[in-house]
């Protein structure tokens, strides 16, 4: 299960300790795994495993900006290969000879395709990094006046990740 939400990193902390006293109950007590102090590859969001019946459920607890940021890497992740999230190579990578038995167009649009692959990779890797300056600055002071310019950065960050998205989806990637 998945709660996504505009609550901040307080709220989500509320959640999570709402969701660990409700099923608390069972015999086996619920497990956090909190991803914003351990992130993934950029991941973050809080992971609490519970049990019914003695059958484990987890129930990831998402703010919104955590949320947009897991989606825009899962979209990433379909055009780029789905092993980028655990940090592996792009499953289009290829050897040098598998790359010169393309036609040109195809090398050509291959050649975007890598060139770019790591601008985004490293875009993501930002984009969370802002994402949690942020979200650390709105739990010491939602007045505090650094936080309009870290959601512009983040705000910029996205876009310019979904700009990206939206070229990788145009190319016709090499199988």
């Amino acid at each position: 299960m998945r709660i996504a939400g505009t609550f901040d990193r307080r709220g989500q902390d509320v959640l999570v300790a709402q969701l660990v006293e409700l099923f608390s109950d069972d015999k086996r007590a619920p497990k956090v795994v909190d991803r914003r102090t351990e992130p993934s590859h950029g991941y973050r969001a809080v992971h609490v495993i519970v049990f019914v019946r003695s059958l484990p459920v987890e129930i990831q607890i998402r703010t919104q900006l955590q949320h947009e940021w897991a989606d825009l890497f899962e979209k990433l992740a379909d055009h780029i290969g789905r092993r980028v999230r655990y940090g592996e190579p792009p499953d289009h990578w290829m050897s040098k000879s598998e790359r010169q038995d393309l036609s040109e167009d195809r090398r050509r649009k291959y050649d975007i395709m890598y060139g770019i692959r790591s601008d985004v990779i490293d875009l993501a890797q930002l984009t969370a990094e802002m994402v949690e300056a942020y979200e650390r600055a709105e739990v010491l002071s939602p007045q505090h006046p650094a936080i309009p310019a870290a959601r512009a950065r983040v705000d910029a960050a996205l876009s310019n990740l979904t700009w990206m998205l939206q070229r990788l989806a145009s190319i016709d990637l090499p199988r």
